[in-house]
C-alpha cells in the first residue's frame, strides 16, 4: 500500500512489514482486521492531502510510528486489552473478590478505589454478584 508523505514523496507498506509486526509479541497489535485499520490510516493520509493539510501527513521516518498507532487505537485492540485487563485483575483480586462478603467488600478502601477504575467494577460485578449492591 502507497501513504502519500508531507514531503511529497511516497512510502510503500510492504507485506514484509506487516508480517514483521504480526509476528512481534505485543498486545496491542494482535487482532485480526489488520486490512481495514491499514486502509483507514491510508485514506485519512489521502483525505489530508486533499483537503490542503498536507503539514498533517507523515514523515518516511514516522510511518512506522504512525501506523502502529494508528493500529493500537482500533477497536479490535481496545476488546483485546479489555480481555488482557480482566486476565490481571482476576490474577490479582480474582480469589479474594469470589470469596468475599458484602461487608468485607465494602470495609476495603483499596476495592471501593479500584472500582473506579474503568472496566473493573463489570469485571467485579460478573466475579462476585454482591459488588451490584455496592454503592
Amino acid at each position: 500500500m502507497i501513504f502519500p508523505l508531507k514531503d511529497g514523496t511516497e512510502w510503500e507498506l510492504t507485506e514484509d512489514q506487516i508480517d514483521k509486526w504480526k509476528s512481534r509479541d505485543l498486545v496491542a497489535l494482535k487482532f485480526k482486521d489488520w486490512d481495514k485499520a491499514i486502509a483507514e490510516a491510508q485514506a485519512w493520509c489521502y483525505r489530508m492531502l486533499d483537503g490542503g493539510k498536507k503539514q498533517k501527513l507523515k514523515t518516511d521516518r514516522g510511518m512506522n510510528s504512525f501506523l502502529l498507532s494508528w493500529i493500537a487505537r482500533s477497536d479490535d485492540v481496545k476488546v483485546t486489552q479489555s480481555i488482557n485487563k480482566a486476565k490481571q485483575y482476576d490474577s490479582q483480586c480474582g480469589p479474594w473478590l469470589r470469596g468475599a462478603s458484602l461487608q468485607e467488600l465494602s470495609n476495603s478502601d483499596r476495592f471501593k478505589q479500584m472500582l473506579k477504575v474503568p472496566g473493573f467494577r463489570a469485571w467485579a460485578e460478573k466475579e462476585n454478584v454482591l459488588v451490584k449492591e455496592m454503592k
